[in-house]
């Protein structure tokens, strides 16, 4: 899925595709029923030898950038300012709480502030540098700016929402440590909770990455063609399935289940 599709209803979006990508899993073994819309764990596998299971979805949002992302869809071109022609073609990386209705005004004069002082590019920090055009991008909640190199006729700026932050070092494992913060974290206790509130055979837990999500996990997530974690995760007892999929990942990416004894790469549906 890509970072721009259907933001502005995210939840719903989430429930949708992790019903598309657990359907395509269970196939002929069973029927999957969509009940997100009812009190009801959100989805219900019904297999053909008569066992049931059941899922909740949920997803890894920072609430200052979703609500970010649900005002940059009120434009109507989301992430896309569009400058005077001949201004070229810029990309701006913003921090949690930018303004974006204040980019979309600014975003011309800022960009002719910095190619009448010859800048190409900018990192701005908190306290550093001072003056302009710092003192703007810092207003704006812009942590960096850059020039493409290109079309000199076009006049466009893209802007970039802020990511978990973090870095990866290389250990897949990276997914299971997030698996185990997310759900021992407060705020979603009530995922398993409503499960194991229910009888069932199989209780599947289904996180999406999202803006909170670390760098780290976030990528190894992206990258479950090259290498699964490892270490099973420490859930509560009875959750017997975890998956863990990229929201921001490649529309050919995969999920990563854990059925109890091992991880597996399920492909991700187009």
């Amino acid at each position: 899925m890509s970072d721009a599709q259907n933001y502005g209803n995210h939840a719903r979006d989430a429930e949708k595709f992790a019903f598309s990508v657990v359907t395509g899993w269970v196939g002929t073994r069973g029927t999957v029923v969509d009940r997100s819309a009812t009190p009801e764990p959100d989805f219900r596998i019904e297999y053909s030898d008569r066992r049931l299971g059941l899922g909740e979805v949920t997803t890894h949002t920072d609430p200052t950038v979703q609500a970010m992302w649900s005002n940059a869809f009120r434009s109507g071109q989301p992430q896309i300012v569009d400058l005077a022609p001949g201004t070229g073609t810029w990309s701006v990386s913003l921090r949690p709480g930018a303004r974006i209705n204040g980019l979309r005004r600014e975003a011309q004069t800022f960009i002719d502030m910095l190619r009448s002082q010859g800048l190409v590019g900018l990192e701005v920090y908190e306290q550093w540098p001072r003056g302009e055009p710092a003192d703007t991008a810092r207003k704006l909640g812009i942590e960096h700016v850059a020039s493409f190199e290109g079309d000199d006729d076009a006049g466009v700026c893209y802007y970039f929402m802020p990511s978990g932050g973090g870095s990866y070092g290389g250990d897949p494992d990276a997914i299971t440590e997030w698996v185990e913060q997310l759900l021992s974290s407060e705020g979603y206790l009530d995922v398993t909770e409503k499960l194991l509130a229910r009888d069932a055979d199989e209780r599947h837990v289904f996180l999406m990455a999202d803006s909170a999500t670390s760098f780290g996990a976030a990528h190894a997530l992206r990258e479950l063609d090259r290498a699964l974690p490892r270490r099973a995760p420490k859930v509560r007892d009875g959750i017997t399935h975890v998956w863990a999929v990229p929201r921001f990942g490649p529309r050919d990416g995969f999920a990563a289940l854990w059925d109890g004894i091992s991880w597996a790469a399920v492909r991700l549906p187009d």
